[in-house]
């Protein structure tokens, strides 16, 4: 694997930084194909929770909002409607970002 550090030196105004860079002699692509492998249960879990996250959105909308939906009738204000929506969706997210198997660190 053809991976060297080069240093760098830059001028930001007075002071000298150094940049690390990493020169690699091997397409970009390996790369992303070893961080997808090394990686791809958290992928899924991401994935499973934005799942979650739609589902839950689309049913809530459709509770909520629908002609022919009990609640919808039972609610005639459509702000306390959109109210409800939208804490609904947003107590779904909290769920979501502090569940236990939401390890993968994506909203940190």
């Amino acid at each position: 694997m053809g991976v060297c550090m080069q240093q760098q030196k830059i001028d930001r105004g007075s002071r000298l930084w150094r940049l690390n860079r990493k020169v690699e002699s091997e397409p970009w692509i390996h790369g992303a194909i070893s961080a997808a492998t090394r990686h791809w249960p958290g992928y899924m879990i991401e994935a499973a929770c934005l799942g979650l996250f739609m589902v839950s959105a689309c049913s809530f909308t459709v509770l909520l909002q629908h002609p022919g939906s009990a609640i919808r009738q039972m609610l005639p204000s459509a702000r306390v409607r959109r109210l409800l929506t939208g804490v609904a969706m947003g107590l779904t997210a909290i769920a979501l970002i502090y569940s236990p198997c939401a390890y993968s660190g994506a909203c940190e």
